[in-house]
């Protein structure tokens, strides 16, 4: 078996779909993708928390992971920075499956993600 290069691993990562989750809380039949995250935007999520109170209230720390990894069929984000407080006021349920679909793709333990 050959050890792996850093060709290998961008091709790999070039590779890799978004992943399909349903939101039928925001709409019937709605729904956006998750997409896998880099070790980069995964520390910025980690930064953000730790700055704020040194620990995020735990609705603050879903909506960050959801701002970062939500995203079209190309894996172009659809939320940006600015759309925290909106999102801040939606129900928890599709943050919560956004959260879940997208730590289970990043293979992010729940309790790690929310520390």
């Amino acid at each position: 078996m050959p050890i792996v290069t850093l060709a290998a691993i961008k091709k790999r990562r070039r590779d890799r779909k978004p992943v399909k989750v349903n939101t039928p809380l925001w709409g019937e039949d709605t729904f956006v993708y998750v997409r896998m995250l880099s070790a980069a935007e995964a520390a910025e999520v980690e930064h953000i928390a730790q700055a704020t109170t040194g620990k995020m209230a735990a609705g603050e720390s879903l909506v960050r992971w959801c701002i970062m990894g939500a995203c079209d069929a190309n894996g172009k984000s659809i939320f940006q920075e600015a759309d925290e407080k909106a999102l801040l006021d939606q129900p928890v349920v599709p943050l919560r499956d956004i959260f879940n679909a997208l730590m289970s793709l990043n293979g992010v333990d729940d309790r790690a993600a929310k520390n």
